[in-house]
């Protein structure tokens, strides 16, 4: 049947025009290359593919710093905790001036001692402040070369 139409209608092809096999030549794919929108669209891939990769390698990293940061303040913690051990350990006396200071504020009552607890209050505070640095330096070489760490008066 189609034979017949083909040998009907030679005129109207011809007005027409040839067919799409006359007017697009066949070259085999391998000599031809890439098109650039197949080649935009295996870098686009690739983009969201880095992009999770490095995604996910920043977390691990920023988790790794607050995991060293978290043991190095448990290690300052620790240090701290057992300097004060030790320095309770003592009972300071208190001086003239500590004993001037305690019987200035008077707190309404007449106990004779209430100058003295005072007075013995502030010898801690005295002694702890003498005894603890402002700045404690921490050597860690995993972490950084040294790290100061300074605590409010």
């Amino acid at each position: 049947m189609s034979d017949r139409i083909r040998e009907t209608e030679p005129e109207t092809r011809a007005a027409v025009g040839p067919p799409l096999a006359v007017l697009r030549p066949t070259v085999d794919r391998a000599g031809r290359g890439f098109t650039l929108v197949e080649l935009m669209v295996v870098m686009v891939i690739i983009g969201i593919l880095l992009a999770f990769i490095l995604n996910a390698s920043m977390n691990s990293v920023k988790r790794a710093q607050e995991r060293a940061t978290q043991t190095l303040i448990t290690k300052l913690e620790g240090g701290l905790n057992d300097r004060l051990a030790a320095l309770m350990q003592r009972r300071p006396e208190p001086n003239s001036a500590h004993l001037l200071m305690g019987s200035v504020w008077n707190s309404g009552t007449t106990l004779p001692m209430a100058g003295l607890l005072r007075a013995q209050v502030i010898a801690w505070y005295d002694y702890v402040k003498r005894e603890l640095p402002d700045t404690f330096f921490v050597q860690n070489t995993s972490v950084a070369p040294s790290i100061a760490t300074t605590r409010s008066a």
